[in-house]
């Protein structure tokens, strides 16, 4: 048993007042504590509450059955909810997320690496430090992180013109991270261009339009589509548009392709004629 030496010491005994004093202080201490209402606590309660309930009017059993069911579906709600959420905090793993913290933002962004329950409280682990799951802040998607990351197009107003024709550039944006695409493939009125008729720079991210794609376009305005291989396929068709003006040049080939269609046309009605007289 240890002994208090800084206790006052009376005809060879301690000072039964200042034990006293310390006994108090020590059962107030113990007796401090959290404000919540326990197991332990509750069972007291009623514990102390048939000990001490007026023998000339008891209550019932019923009394006490209801209130032992009111604890029991309490501690089991407790229970559910403590379940709940470690379930919840190991759904995080993973998942990008933002935690309460003590530095100039205000919170921790990162990955859950993994999640660890100690006394029933669950902690996030990020970048190597845990973090209490009452501190989550916000959980982010991995599929709205590559959503953000998409391939873009800004407005672009395009002209042509036949009497002085010139390739055209478009500037796209491939995205990034999760959500950039590989390659991509254009259609103009519907139709699709030719890998060989677009050039791509990575550096500038400027696509280059042959001006032969546009040779045979009627004066008028055509939206242009972007077809992308991003993992969302994303299609971007109101962001750039082409006003062509002038009428398109026939070329001589054109010419001539037409002419032998006209006489191919017209032996072949001539034939006709004489295969009807023969037979008349």
């Amino acid at each position: 048993m240890a002994v208090d030496l800084s206790a006052t010491i009376t005809n060879g005994k301690l000072d039964d007042a200042q034990n006293t004093t310390s006994a108090s202080a020590s059962q107030a201490a113990s007796k401090r504590g959290t404000s919540e209402l326990g197991k332990d606590a509750f069972l007291s309660l009623l514990c102390t509450q048939m000990k001490y309930q007026d023998p000339l009017n008891p209550q019932s059993d019923t009394e006490f059955i209801s209130q032992l069911a009111s604890f029991s579906a309490l501690e089991q709600m407790q229970n559910l909810n403590s379940t709940f959420s470690q379930s919840q905090a190991f759904s995080m793993i993973g998942q990008e997320v933002h935690v309460k913290a003590d530095n100039k933002q205000g919170f921790v962004a990162g990955t859950v690496d993994y999640v660890t329950v100690s006394r029933g409280k669950a902690y996030l682990s990020i970048g190597g430090t845990l973090y209490s799951a009452d501190k989550l802040i916000t959980v982010i998607s991995p599929l709205y992180h590559a959503q953000q990351n998409t391939p873009s197009i800004e407005e672009q107003k395009l002209s042509y013109d036949h009497e002085k024709p010139e390739d055209l550039k478009v500037k796209i944006d491939l995205g990034k991270d999760t959500g950039k695409a590989n390659s991509f493939a254009v259609l103009i009125n519907g139709k699709v261009i030719d890998a060989k008729k677009l050039s791509f720079d990575t550096e500038s991210n400027i696509v280059t339009i042959s001006k032969d794609v546009l040779a045979d376009l009627k004066e008028g305005s055509y939206k242009v589509m972007f077809l992308f291989n991003d993992p969302f396929e994303t299609t971007i068709t109101d962001k750039v548009v082409i006003d062509v003006k002038g009428t398109p040049k026939v070329s001589v080939e054109t010419e001539e392709e037409s002419k032998e269609e006209s006489k191919e046309e017209t032996g072949d009605s001539t034939e006709s004629d004489d295969s009807k007289a023969e037979q008349a």
